[in-house]
Order: C-alpha cells, then sequence, then structure tokens
C-alpha cells in the first residue's frame, strides 16, 4: 500500500514485506483462534484478518494493466486496511460492556455504521485517482487525505482514548493496566501507520521520491510493531 514505484523498492515493499507480513498476522489470529474462541478472541482475530487481507489484495494488482479493474482492488484492499482499527475499538467496547445486555446490538450498529461511513468516504468522487504514470501508481487527494483523517479521529481515535481511559480506570490489577498500556500503544503505533500510509499516497512530486520511501519504511515498521504489541497485550489473557 505503500511504495508504488516500478523499481526494486516497490518490489521489495508489497512482494516481500507485506507478503511476510501479511503471513505474520494471519499466523497471529491463527494462534489467537486456536487458543479460545469467544466474543473476544474473534474480534481481535478481525484486526488482524482485515489488515492481511488489505495487504494480499494489493500485492495483486501491481502486474495488471487495466485501469478500472486496479481501482476496484486497490480502493478494497484500501477498505480492509482501514477497517481493521474498528476491531480494536470493539475489543475495548466488548470488555466493558462484559455481561451487559444490548451489547451486540450496540457492537454491531457501531460497526455497520463505521462500514457505511468508510465506504461513503472511499467512494468521494476525485479521492483516489490511479495514474497511468508512473505504472498506475494511486494518487490522494488533499481533500480526500483531510477527509479520512477526521474519520480516523471521529471513529477510531477518540473512542479509544474514552474507552481505554474507562478501562484504565475499571482495573484494578497493576498487570492488567500494564497490558492495557501495551495494547494502547500498540492501537496508536497503529493508526500512526495509517495516517503515514494516507501521507504518503498524497505526496506525488518526484523531488520528495526520498521523503514517501523513509514514510513507507517506518509506517511498516511501525505497523509491525504495534501489532506485536497488541498480540502481546491480551492474548495470554483471552
Amino acid at each position: 500500500m505503500l511504495l508504488q514505484e516500478p523499481d526494486f523498492g516497490r518490489i521489495l515493499t508489497i512482494y516481500i514485506a507485506q507478503l511476510i507480513f501479511s503471513g505474520i498476522l494471519l499466523f497471529i489470529a491463527y494462534k489467537i483462534l486456536r487458543r479460545n474462541r469467544n466474543k473476544l478472541t474473534l474480534t481481535l482475530s478481525g484486526f488482524y484478518f482485515s489488515v492481511s487481507i488489505g495487504f494480499i489484495l494489493n500485492a495483486v494488482y501491481p502486474p495488471l494493466d487495466n485501469k478500472d479493474l486496479i481501482t476496484i482492488i486497490y480502493v478494497t484492499a484500501v477498505y480492509f486496511v482501514m477497517l481493521s482499527p474498528i476491531f480494536l475499538v470493539l475489543f475495548n467496547i466488548n470488555l466493558l460492556q462484559a455481561g451487559k445486555e444490548n451489547s451486540l446490538r450496540k457492537w454491531a450498529s457501531y460497526i455497520i455504521l463505521y462500514t457505511f461511513s468508510l465506504i461513503f468516504c472511499l467512494n468521494i468522487p476525485g479521492g483516489i485517482t490511479i495514474l497511468e504514470e508512473p505504472n498506475f501508481r494511486p494518487l490522494f487527494a488533499w481533500e480526500f487525505s483531510i477527509i479520512l483523517y477526521l474519520f480516523i479521529s471521529i471513529f477510531i481515535v477518540i473512542p479509544l482514548i474514552i474507552t481505554s481511559l474507562k478501562l484504565f480506570k475499571s482495573f484494578k490489577d497493576p498487570k492488567l493496566k500494564k497490558k492495557l498500556g501495551f495494547f494502547f500503544i500498540g492501537s496508536f503505533g497503529l493508526i500512526s501507520s495509517l495516517c503515514a500510509m494516507v501521507l504518503y499516497n498524497t505526496f506525488h512530486d518526484n523531488e520528495i521520491a526520498i521523503i514517501r520511501s523513509i514514510i513507507s519504511i517506518i509506517g511498516s515498521f511501525i505497523m509491525l510493531l504495534s501489532a506485536g504489541l497488541i498480540y502481546y497485550a491480551w492474548v495470554q489473557r483471552l
């Protein structure tokens, strides 16, 4: 989703780094579900599956030369990557509402609202453009990127902060509070990497290619580290 230039860097990022990353996330999801299957594990594994599907789809379109097909695949890949953080919010909500009535209804309502809002954002006219040169690279309009940042802030950042603070106050065990801290850091690391992805695809000028490459490398590293922190924080407790 990050490096799109037709060079070795693109091959390294898309076909090696992202596919290996996807394999690691799928393995983590498998371990979570193998250990236990309940609403919490299903929600957390949903995060790993969603990111993996997005990156795998992102590795599908580069060899293609049909612009319409590329656009559909790429937008779908962005959708799954952007869908992933909602599962972290839902995970917090599940912890807060454990044992409460109508918790499933609230969970479903939130994800439906988020999904339709995300689909609307991704289909804003002129938001995502596939440039035939160089080599069908995606470009985000600045207005579209700002809307995505507002969307992430409203649906992900603010709810994560509120639910994490509520959980922190409700936990009495210092070990649980420590694990919540790891989860919080991992979650916002993920959000930072998503914001980096948006910024990367918004830059276009060749003069800032080095900046885009730096954003790509740092963003990928932060996402992998964040996914590990999220797994470490809760998997032993689920």
